[in-house]
C-alpha cells in the first residue's frame, strides 16, 4: 500500500520479506558495533510537499489504512510545539508511544529537532504498560516530557496510590491523548502532579498529523471537557 522501494530490515525481521515481492531490503546490523565514523556523507534533498511517513491507523473502522504526512505538516506540527515552549532543548522525553502510534515520532524526532533527550523504554514485550518499570524509569533519568493514554494513566495513578508516591517531579509536561480525558480522571492525575507539571489535553486524527487542538488543564474548572 505504501508502494516503497527500499525495506530496511533487521535481524528479527528479515524473514519477512525476500526480493521477490519487488523491493529491495537493507539489513541493519543492530546487534555490532561498527564505527559510523567512517560512513560517507550522503545529500539528502527534500521538498517540503514530500511524503515523510506513512502511520497506518484503523480510526474508527477498525480495517487499518496507510495515512501519508508531509514533511510541511509534520515540521510545522513540531515548530507550533516548540513556540509553545513544550519542547525545549534541555527536556528529556519519554519515548512511550508504540511506533504504531503516531505519538511516538513526536518523542524520538522533537528530542532531535530541539537537541533533547529521549530515553527509550527496553524492548521486552509489555515495558510501555508495566507500571512499577514506568515510574522507576521517569524517577532514573528525570524526564521532563511524557505522553499518557488515559488508560495508561489510570494504571499509573493506582500504582503510585497504593505507594502513596507522586509523579516525578521532573515532569514539566504531562499529555493526555489518544482517548477522552475525563474530569475525574484529569483531577486525578493533577492530585499525583507536581504543583509545576503543566497537563495537556490534546486531540487530533492521524490525517492532521499528530494533534490538531490542545487545552492546559486545571483543577476544578466548571465548563465540560473537549
Amino acid at each position: 500500500e505504501t508502494r516503497a522501494n527500499v525495506i530496511l530490515v533487521h535481524q528479527a525481521t528479515d524473514h519477512l520479506f525476500s526480493s521477490d515481492d519487488g523491493f529491495a531490503c537493507i539489513k541493519l546490523c543492530i546487534d555490532e558495533k561498527e564505527n559510523i565514523d567512517s560512513t560517507p556523507d550522503v545529500m539528502i534533498t527534500q521538498e517540503l510537499a514530500s511524503l515523510a511517513f506513512v502511520v497506518f491507523t484503523s480510526g474508527s473502522t477498525g480495517t487499518p489504512k496507510g495515512v501519508p504526512i508531509g514533511h510541511a505538516n509534520f515540521a510545522y506540527y513540531l515548530a507550533s510545539m516548540c513556540h509553545e515552549n513544550y519542547i525545549q532543548e534541555n527536556d528529556i522525553i519519554l519515548q512511550i508511544s508504540q511506533d504504531t502510534f503516531d505519538a511516538h515520532l513526536q518523542e524520538i524526532l522533537g528530542a532531535v529537532l530541539v537537541g533533547g533527550t529521549c530515553i527509550l523504554l527496553r524492548s521486552s514485550s509489555g515495558a510501555h504498560l508495566n507500571t512499577a518499570y514506568l515510574t522507576e524509569t521517569m524517577y532514573r533519568h528525570q524526564v521532563t516530557f511524557t505522553n499518557l493514554v488515559p488508560s495508561l494513566a489510570i494504571a499509573l495513578i493506582d500504582y503510585l496510590n497504593r505507594l502513596k508516591q507522586l509523579f516525578s517531579p521532573s515532569l514539566r509536561i504531562v499529555i493526555s491523548t489518544g482517548e477522552p480525558l475525563s474530569w475525574t480522571l484529569a483531577d486525578d492525575l493533577l492530585a499525583c502532579l507536581s504543583p509545576n507539571t503543566h497537563l495537556l489535553n490534546t486531540y487530533g486524527v492521524t490525517e492532521t498529523t499528530v494533534d490538531c487542538t490542545y487545552r492546559r488543564v486545571f483543577e476544578q474548572e466548571d465548563s465540560a471537557m473537549s
